[in-house]
């Protein structure tokens, strides 16, 4: 089976609690496999980190953190904006939404030395009227859900590459993310392959996201363990998600919109 074009985004989702800083420990040992997954594995991916994970990674992480520079600077690694909290800005006023991209932006600029250009919310809501707020803050594009571009352009068939959304003179790029790719990168080896077999039949360039647990030790070692495991096999051959922006424009679509995953 030839390799899979996959753009790949690993993310952290803040667990609720009333005592952030109780996950301090399991943010900085998430901040070394990252490393090493860069480091030793050679992998090529984007991230996404809510601002108190990068809060905590600034303290404890300094040398972790200059080294994914340098993947930054060397197109390894790229790291995407988003609000502070990771918050569902679509539901939020104008003015709240700035506030939670800019404080973002600034963290991500002043921790990677890098300007995000990619926005990125985990419950993956959208809101046509969100265009001309990310385009002010200097983002290019955002991931919306391969299903809401399907029911948006009247498509049976599958979605991958980039389309566009304009609003108000401004103009946003959307990256469809395949739920069934992401979905499957987390099975074991033994059942993968079946599922990857409808996504190598093509030379598409597909999108795929994976949360990075939160929630113990042990199931941190154990998920970048079986990360290296899939993606170290020659199925993939790996991108960043800014890459996908020198495939050609798809289509323009108009008026979507996309409730996300945490409505019911």
């Amino acid at each position: 089976m030839k390799p899979i074009k996959l753009s790949l985004l690993l993310y952290i989702k803040e667990p609720f609690a009333l005592q952030k800083a109780a996950f301090d420990d399991l943010y900085s040992q998430i901040a070394v496999e990252i490393r090493k997954l860069l480091e030793e594995d050679k992998i090529r991916f984007s991230l996404f980190l809510p601002g108190n994970v990068l809060q905590c990674w600034s303290k404890q992480n300094i040398a972790d953190i200059v080294w994914m520079r340098n993947a930054v600077r060397e197109g390894n690694l790229e790291i995407l904006g988003g609000g502070f909290f990771d918050a569902m800005l679509p539901l939020f006023p104008t003015e709240l939404q700035e506030l939670q991209l800019k404080e973002h932006f600034s963290l991500v600029e002043k921790v990677f030395q890098t300007e995000p250009i990619g926005y990125f919310n985990s419950p993956m809501a959208w809101e046509i009227g969100m265009t001309e707020v990310l385009a002010k803050q200097g983002f290019r594009y955002t991931l919306v859900s391969e299903k809401s571009l399907q029911d948006t352009l009247g498509r049976a068939t599958r979605v991958s590459g980039w389309f566009t959304a304009e609003d108000r003179d401004s103009v946003m790029r959307l990256l469809p993310v395949a739920k069934d790719l992401s979905e499957a990168l987390l099975l074991d080896a033994s059942e993968l392959q079946s599922k990857l077999d409808p996504f190598a039949e093509n030379d598409l360039l597909w999108v795929a996201k994976i949360p990075i647990p939160v929630t113990s030790a042990e199931d941190i070692q154990h998920f970048f363990a079986r990360l290296r495991g899939t993606v170290s096999k020659s199925l993939f051959q790996l991108w960043t998600l800014s890459h996908v922006l020198d495939e050609p424009l798809c289509a323009k679509v108009n008026l979507m919109s996309d409730v996300g995953t945490e409505l019911g």
